[in-house]
C-alpha cells in the first residue's frame, strides 16, 4: 500500500536513481578490476616473463658449459669451445645472475628466491670444478700426461656432469614454481 501513495513521476525518478546508483557502482568495480588487471599485466610483462626467460637462459648456459667442459677435456685443439667456456664463466653467468637477482627482488616470492640462491651456490661449485679442468689442461702439452688427463676425465664424469644434472632439475623445479603462481 505504501507504494500506491507514491506518484508515477516519483516512481520513475526513484527507478532512474536506482539505475544510476547501480551504474556508478558497476563502473567503480569495473575501473578497479581494470586497474588491478593492468598492474598484474605489468608484473607479468616486466617481471615474470623476463625472469622466466632468464631462468631458461641460465639452464641453457649450464648445459652449454657442460658441453664445453667435456670438449675441454676430450678435444685438446678446440679453441673456440675453450673461449666459450671462459666467456660463460667470466661474463655471461655473472650478468645473468645479477639479472635474475633483480627480477627475483621485484617479484619477491621467497620460495623462488631461496631456490635461486641454492642454484647460484651450486653453480659456483660447478664453476670451481670447471676451473680446475681449465687450469689443469691449460696447454697443449698438459694433454700428453695420461694421468692428468684421466684425472680430469674422472672429475668431469664424477662431479661436473652430476652437478649439471642436479642444476637442471633444480631449475626445472623453479620453472614449475613460477608457472604455478
Amino acid at each position: 500500500m505504501w507504494g500506491m501513495n507514491i506518484s508515477i513521476k516519483s516512481r520513475i525518478y526513484l527507478a532512474f536513481f536506482v539505475l544510476i546508483i547501480i551504474f556508478v557502482i558497476t563502473t567503480a568495480i569495473s575501473v578497479y578490476i581494470i586497474r588491478s588487471n593492468r598492474n598484474q599485466s605489468f608484473t607479468i610483462e616486466k617481471v615474470i616473463n623476463p625472469e622466466s626467460n632468464a631462468i631458461n637462459e641460465l639452464n641453457k648456459l649450464i648445459l652449454e658449459s657442460k658441453m664445453y667442459s667435456t670438449n675441454w677435456v676430450f678435444l685438446r685443439s678446440n679453441y673456440e669451445d675453450k673461449v666459450s667456456l671462459e666467456t660463460i664463466i667470466s661474463k655471461q653467468y655473472p650478468k645473468l645472475k645479477t639479472t635474475l637477482r633483480e627480477y627475483s627482488e621485484l617479484q619477491n616470492v621467497k620460495p623462488i628466491t631461496d631456490s635461486l640462491e641454492l642454484v647460484f651456490r651450486k653453480i659456483n661449485l660447478l664453476q670451481e670444478k670447471q676451473q680446475i679442468i681449465m687450469k689443469t689442461l691449460n696447454s697443449f702439452e698438459s694433454y700428453d700426461d695420461a694421468f692428468t688427463r684421466l684425472e680430469m676425465e674422472v672429475l668431469l664424469e664424477d662431479e661436473v656432469i652430476p652437478i649439471v644434472s642436479e642444476l637442471s632439475a633444480s631449475i626445472n623445479r623453479i620453472i614449475k614454481q613460477e608457472e604455478s603462481l
